[in-house]
This record gives structure tokens, C-alpha cells and sequence, in this order.
């Protein structure tokens, strides 16, 4: 696996008994497949005294027993699998597609948004318009599209990361599992089961 283009990651320790590893500050989706990586492969090597795991964006952290693994131990085991890892060109995992209908610009929201706009960043706007212009976009209808244009692909209780609509592939949501991979390119490649 190429190590070209990665940083390294940033340990910290919480307590006795946490190690939080930040791949990137950066939310990417290079981040978020190089943290899945590294957790993928603690997981398998299933190091005594790991205790639990838990994957988030752009970094993960490991509770573990430091009676049974020793700090220093488990951080240089992470820094060896992030190594190993790289810039994580080769790993796959295994996925579900779940569609959630969204509505852009309903009457509900609308009320909502209504009801706050004096604290809204731009009062004169409604949530899509200044989600267009901050984002760059021509118009609503723009930033519309390519919101639902494209999987996302979740990677937290409240976080998600989209596939960009600019991924030489895209996926269709009738598929019930899909293998999700990263190339050197950054593409994403689907094959149903």
C-alpha cells in the first residue's frame, strides 16, 4: 500500500484506559477509509486486552485493559497497522444501501426555519439558498442536485461523508449490500451481492 499523501496520526490518551486516534482533521473520505482500515485490522489481530473499538470519521478510539496491554504497547501496535495501512488504496469493506427520502424546500421546514430566522446566518435567505451560495453553487436547484446526486456513506451516530459527485462511479440504491472500495484515484467501485 502506497504511503504517498498521508500524515500521521495524532494519539491521545484518555485516562488509563483510552487511546483516541485523529487520522486527519480534515472530514475526508480518504480520513474516514484510512481510520477503517487501521480499526479493521485491530480488530482481526483481536490484541488481548482490547476491550472495545469505536470507529468514528476521521478517527477512532480503543478502550483497552492496562493491566493487560500496556499503553505504550497498544499505541506502537496502532502506529504499526497505520503504517501497514497507508493510505488505505487497497482496503474494501462490506456495506448496506439504505435510501432515506429527503425533501428539499417542504412546508414543515419551511415553518421551522421561519420561526428562528432572526438567528439564522443570513436572515434574508432560507436554509437552501445560503447552503447554495456558501457551497458555491448557481442556484438552489444546483446545490439540490448534487446534495442527493450521490451516495453518502455513514460513519458515525450523527456524521456522514459524501461521495462526491465528482466519483467516476455512482451508486444505485436497489442494491440491498454493496463493497465499497478507495483507489489510488479516489473513485469508488461498487459490485452488488
Amino acid at each position: 500500500m502506497s504511503t504517498a499523501g498521508t500524515t500521521s496520526a495524532r494519539y491521545s490518551w484518555g485516562g488509563d484506559e483510552h487511546l483516541f486516534v485523529e487520522m486527519d482533521e480534515a472530514m475526508s473520505l480518504e480520513a474516514y477509509f484510512r481510520s477503517m482500515a487501521v480499526v479493521t485490522a485491530l480488530r482481526e489481530r483481536r490484541p488481548e486486552g482490547v476491550i472495545d473499538i469505536c470507529p468514528a470519521n476521521a478517527s477512532y478510539q480503543v478502550r483497552f485493559d492496562p493491566d493487560v496491554l500496556a499503553p505504550d504497547r497498544l499505541e506502537a501496535l496502532l502506529r504499526e497497522i497505520e503504517a501497514q495501512v497507508g493510505d488505505a488504496t487497497d482496503f474494501e469493506f462490506e456495506t448496506r444501501i439504505v435510501e432515506i427520502p429527503v425533501l428539499y424546500g417542504d412546508p414543515w421546514t419551511h415553518e421551522t426555519l421561519m420561526r428562528f430566522r432572526d438567528r439564522h446566518q443570513d436572515p434574508e435567505a432560507t436554509d437552501l439558498e445560503y447552503a447554495a451560495r456558501i457551497n458555491g453553487f448557481d442556484d438552489v436547484q444546483c446545490f439540490i442536485d448534487a446534495h442527493s446526486g450521490a451516495p453518502w456513506t455513514p460513519c458515525g451516530a450523527l456524521a456522514a461523508i459524501r461521495c462526491s459527485a465528482s466519483r467516476r462511479r455512482r451508486f444505485t440504491t436497489r442494491a440491498k449490500s454493496c463493497r465499497i472500495s478507495r483507489t489510488s484515484s479516489a473513485s469508488l467501485s461498487r459490485e452488488t451481492s
